[in-house]
């Protein structure tokens, strides 16, 4: 093997399947890659006439060095038999794999006038999911197509990982499920991510969405799918976990009629990338993405004994769950204080994720409402306003608030009064009080026209 990356004349490099995603290299480029990062890093190439630099004290290469005249184009993997060639491979001490001759389909370098702007244009954006609280930022792939136009629906993979534990291949369980307005949301690891693409075209999804398994982001890479015509984004750890749950929440529901939405909203940055009117660095690549984002108010609808009130989201937290008849409590019948502050007073009480805390607004910041209402095990934040008038509750930093697994809203001061009668009232007759709730309007339908999700 050695000899042969010495001396060929047709550059073959080794793609061999390790812990994570594969360990994946390019040619043509000048590039260093890093074992176990799946990310290419820019290096400068030592002077070795020709030669590329190999570390035979193991078994693949931790940095390899290519030049641009060292690396003759590779012919193109057909779509037909990319599958095919990738899983004969497995098991293959060594398995030698050509790869096509760019390095990535983003355009990281380019510089873009407002007129000539496409999906094309940007390597990554925002991806909105109805009833969370703020968008999701994701990372193209540095292989596949942009992502898909308009509202999809989000399929949580089965297996999470989408890889077979025994014999190391991508598939899905749940095909069922899949249709071209599907996107895949799989965890990263267990086998390649250019494996799960192949599996996502193959079944005709609408896109790919990696989860990460670590703090961060990056581009992910995949030589066998770099022509591949599927979209392929990744999204960090954090962000991936709030998905998971809220996926698993829509698959116990078990309702057909029933699915969790999403929308790609490119993104695209000013400086000297970009000529804009916009007041925002960033902003959205497509006109009618801009329209989307700007039509979004967080406002939704609860209803509690045949009455209906507006609510407004806060700006962290997690998913507003629609499935769930909740269960409104008085922080002040478990031992708390009605500002939900008093940490303390909330030990020794375990409330379950269908309980809904009602609290009023003062005396601490919202995270550490939120904070003290999630040690009980209650599933959402209900923050009562001084008055008639309800906005969005912050946090900062920004990080606190992704650690925050319940939902969070604030209503009107009237709607929090007509909460806390209607709990002392099912209380009299040895009942609890249950709300049911509306996600915020996501489309530019009117959330006036539905009902509340049971």
């Amino acid at each position: 093997m050695k000899l042969l990356l010495f001396f060929s004349p047709l550059l073959l490099l080794s793609s061999a399947a390790v812990a994570n995603d594969g360990f994946e290299f390019y040619g043509g480029r000048k590039k260093r890659m890093t074992h176990g990062l799946n990310q290419a890093i820019k290096g400068q190439a030592p002077k070795r006439d020709g030669q590329v630099r190999y570390d035979s004290s193991i078994d693949v290469p931790s940095e390899i060095y290519v030049g641009r005249d060292e690396a003759p184009p590779a012919p193109k993997i057909e779509s037909t038999s990319r599958l095919r060639s990738a899983r004969s491979s497995k098991g293959k001490e060594d398995p030698i794999l050509l790869l096509p001759d760019r390095y990535s389909v983003l355009h990281f370098d380019d510089i873009h006038t407002e007129e000539h702007l496409t999906l094309d244009s940007s390597w990554w954006g925002r991806l909105y999911i109805q009833g969370f609280p703020t968008p999701t930022q994701f990372f193209r792939a540095h292989f596949g197509s942009t992502p898909p136009s308009g509202e999809v629906k989000l399929v949580l993979a089965s297996p999470l990982s989408m890889c077979d534990d025994i014999t190391g291949l991508a598939t899905l369980d749940n095909t069922h499920q899949v249709d071209n307005t599907t996107v895949i949301v799989a965890k990263r690891g267990g086998c390649t991510f250019g494996d799960k693409a192949i599996v996502a075209h193959e079944l005709g999804a609408a896109a790919i969405l990696y989860l990460n398994n670590e703090q961060g982001n990056f581009h992910v890479s995949a030589p066998i799918a770099h022509d591949l015509p599927i979209s392929a984004s990744m999204i960090g750890e954090d962000d991936g976990v709030q998905l998971i749950r809220a996926l698993q929440r829509v698959n116990e529901a078990n309702d057909p009629g029933f699915s969790l939405n999403a929308r790609y909203v490119a993104q695209i940055c000013g400086d000297d990338r970009v000529v804009s009117n916009s007041t925002s660095y960033c902003h959205p690549v497509q006109p009618e993405d801009q329209k989307f984002v700007e039509s979004l108010t967080y406002k939704g609808k609860m209803s509690i004994e045949g009455s209906v009130f507006e609510y407004i989201q806060g700006e962290f937290g997690s998913w507003i769950d629609p499935t769930k008849e909740w269960i409104t409590v008085i922080p002040n019948i478990i031992g708390g204080d009605s500002q939900c502050c008093d940490a303390s007073g909330f030990d020794g009480n375990v409330l379950s994720a269908n309980h809904a805390v009602l609290c009023q607004r003062g005396d601490c910041q919202f995270a550490q409402k939120a904070e003290n209402v999630e040690s009980t095990g209650a599933g959402m934040l209900i923050v009562s306003s001084h008055n008639a008038t309800v906005y969005r509750m912050g946090v900062e930093p920004p990080s606190r608030g992704r650690q925050v697994s319940v939902a969070t809203s604030m209503v009107p001061a009237d709607a929090y009064d007509h909460m806390v009668d209607a709990h002392f009232s099912a209380l009299d007759y040895g009942l609890t009080s249950k709300l049911a709730i509306l996600q915020p309007n996501f489309s530019n339908d009117s959330c006036d026209e539905s009902e509340p999700h049971n």
